[in-house]
């Protein structure tokens, strides 16, 4: 968790996810069309690693299927409080995403992101 998400991070974010699949495969990156997304380090990055860059059309980030899982993270670990600072917002966060993914799926967390998921 950062207060702002430069290209640098993304790249990072993007080798990080390069190195769970083969290099002969294709990844079709789904993106929004923020400025640190579109980087020349990441551009040049994702074409030299066959990594397709695919923009979500602009004022329709809710077609990018990931959209679906905000609401529930704004919900459960935002609204109504107040951390004192960015390691207990993210002790937080990490700690939703873990029951999130646990054995015991929450239906209220389901019910959120099913709520908000528009593509298929």
């Amino acid at each position: 968790m950062r207060p702002r998400r430069a290209g640098s991070d993304v790249l990072g974010y993007m080798r990080t996810i390069r190195t769970v699949y083969p290099a002969r495969q294709r990844i079709y990156w789904i993106q929004d069309n923020l400025s640190a997304n579109w980087t020349p380090d990441i551009r040049a990055y994702a074409q030299a690693n066959k990594i397709e860059l695919v923009p979500t059309p602009t004022y329709a980030s809710y077609l990018n299927r990931i959209e679906s899982h905000f609401r529930p993270i704004q919900e459960f670990v935002f609204n109504n409080t107040d951390y004192p600072d960015w390691d207990t917002a993210q002790r937080a966060l990490a700690r939703c995403i873990t029951h999130r993914n646990g054995r015991d799926a929450d239906r209220r967390i389901a019910a959120l992101e099913r709520k908000h998921r528009v593509a298929a």
